[in-house]
């Protein structure tokens, strides 16, 4: 049996840039596909906050749409490439990172243990890996559920909870060194929506482990 993190949940996006101040940054995903226009529109694309505080950050997607509309908004330094081609050459990236962030990439994939193993590739001695995703537990996903109707991205082929992510992280060597419940930012969303999210954060602060994702750091043990 494996204990749930008892700390209170984050601002992801906070999270992962607090992690990645200062540092060399290869983002898997950056695209955020299909949501692009709509999160720039937000200010909620986690690239661009990445961008704001790395030393330098390179993206990849295989969203070639997302990518040109990224590219038109000035995002230059981001490159069409599929996540599992890591361990071979990419044109346009550097050989290590000191962190690779997969946010909300690995329930896309039939795969997860590939793809990562495809991402450590990139990660540079001592460096990091970062991963998001949705939480199997999710107490609004229940509700919905209960209600008849599931809401999940149309792509995802996987849930995770914390105890699944510390299993899947151990078959590859990788010590979690923070793991964390997180909340969505409610910014650009309507008053409504932003009431019933401040709420949830409220509700979060005592039941921490039906956040609406996970996000953690891990390194090689």
């Amino acid at each position: 049996m494996s204990a749930i993190s008892r700390s209170r949940p984050v601002d992801k996006s906070r999270a992962i840039t607090q992690w990645c101040a200062g540092r060399t940054v290869l983002h898997v995903g950056c695209a955020n596909s299909p949501n692009t226009v709509r999160r720039m529109r937000m200010g909620t694309l986690l690239h661009a906050d990445l961008v704001r505080v790395a030393a330098a950050v390179d993206g990849i997607d295989i969203d070639e749409e997302g990518l040109a509309e990224m590219r038109r908004a000035g995002f230059a330094s981001v490159h069409r490439a599929d996540a599992k081609s890591l361990g071979g050459p990419v044109a346009g990236l550097r050989e290590r990172y000191d962190v690779v962030v997969l946010g909300d990439v690995i329930e896309h994939d039939g795969d997860p243990q590939g793809l990562l193993a495809a991402a450590l590739t990139r990660v540079a001695p001592h460096g990091e890996i970062i991963v998001s995703v949705p939480n199997a537990f999710y107490l609004w996903g229940f509700v919905r559920v209960l209600l008849g109707n599931e809401v999940t991205h149309p792509e995802h082929v996987a849930y995770y909870s914390q105890s699944n992510l510390r299993e899947l992280f151990a078959r590859l060597g990788l010590e979690i060194r923070e793991m964390r419940g997180y909340y969505e930012p409610s910014a650009g969303r309507s008053p409504i929506v932003r009431a019933l999210k401040a709420a949830e954060r409220g509700l979060l602060a005592v039941f921490p482990g039906v956040s609406a994702g996970i996000v953690c750091r891990a390194g090689v043990a």
